[in-house]
């Protein structure tokens, strides 16, 4: 995995238990800040004791403003992004590793009704902007949050709706969890939306009190999209092969990496990633304990299981996303594509 060095140009308080850190990149380590909303950087921290801190961030900052941006919202935080929050200064040095992930919602011209909490706004304020400045699509926002202090992005938001009346609408939830005044608040506002696209973005229960009303009011999957900003207790589905793995012993699987399809042997136990590094190959990876993403790759072709699936959604399932770090094979043709 390369490593590009940055440092931290500002830093911005945005609400109560938020800062987004501006990243700059040093002379020119990145050929292009071209990115996608719903990227996400790994970054690698050395302390004054020689201690490093390893963090996937997702980028707040949309595509067209040509900067690298990543919030970090204290109260939802990971140990190491709250020692990011508290420690991490103007002018520190760090290292970088290429962007990687995205969202996957279809184009059209639909409404986009996005239905957020306090953690969803990170990755989902770039996707508003693009939406509203490059693609001119209609957006609804519901953000529910837990006090006017707490909103992220707040003046931005306003800032939008004052600069597209007719293209954005905007609702402030403020509620205390899944209760029953924010499932009706919730659904008044899913009835309003007239031929639209939802996209979800928060913490698991957010995203589950969503689902449920959306369903209830009869809106197919298929014009449902939901990223998970929180971990899952995700138990991934095992099939009749998986059982019988043991019976029939995998010696080798097939990975591609910087367009290069490679032949890997498979050492009994160990996951994809660890057998990629063991045979010097150097796919993306951060957190190794499926927190990140970052080791999300597409399985082609044969049928592995994984221990934890925390990051992915159903639909990243469905389309065969996986997770190095947790994939282990259970068939002998087992091919996964790193660089999809």
């Amino acid at each position: 995995m390369k490593l590009y060095p940055f440092s931290v140009a500002k830093v911005i308080n945005e609400a109560d238990n938020a800062r987004s850190y501006l990243l700059q990149p040093n002379n020119g380590a990145l050929p292009s800040l071209q990115y996608q909303p719903g990227q996400f950087i790994s970054l690698h921290i050395t302390q004054p004791d020689g201690t490093k801190k390893t963090l996937s961030a997702n980028l707040s900052s949309a595509p067209s403003k040509d900067t690298i941006i990543i919030t970090i919202n204290r109260e939802n935080a990971d140990d190491t992004s709250r020692w990011i929050y508290n420690n991490l200064k103007e002018g520190q040095q760090l290292q970088a590793s290429a962007l990687r992930g995205g969202f996957n919602i279809r184009s059209t011209n639909n409404t986009l009704a996005v239905l957020i909490d306090d953690t969803g706004i990170i990755p989902v304020k770039a996707l508003l902007e693009q939406e509203l400045e490059q693609n001119r699509r209609p957006v609804k926002l519901f953000y529910d949050c837990k006090s006017y202090h707490s909103i992220i992005f707040r003046k931005e938001i306003d800032q939008l709706r004052e600069n597209f009346p007719q293209q954005f609408e905007c609702l402030y939830h403020l509620s205390l969890g899944a209760d029953e005044s924010h499932a009706n608040t919730l659904k008044a506002f899913i009835k309003s939306c007239d031929f639209a696209d939802f996209f979800l973005c928060g913490q698991n229960k957010h995203n589950l009190l969503c689902e449920e009303v959306l369903t209830n009011l009869g809106i197919s999957n298929h014009d449902i999209y939901i990223e998970n900003s929180s971990l899952r207790d995700t138990q991934v589905k095992r099939s009749q092969k998986d059982n019988e793995s043991g019976e029939k012993q995998i010696t080798q699987f097939l990975a591609t990496l910087d367009g290069k399809k490679h032949s890997i042997q498979y050492k009994e136990g160990k996951t994809l990633l660890e057998c990629m590094l063991s045979a010097g190959l150097d796919p993306y990876y951060s957190c190794s304990d499926a927190h990140c993403g970052y080791c999300m790759a597409i399985k082609k072709t044969g049928e592995l299981t994984m221990q934890k699936a925390n990051v992915l959604s159903d639909g990243d399932l469905e389309r065969g996303y996986v997770l190095l770090c947790q994939a282990i094979p259970i068939s002998e043709d087992v091919w996964v594509d790193c660089d999809a």
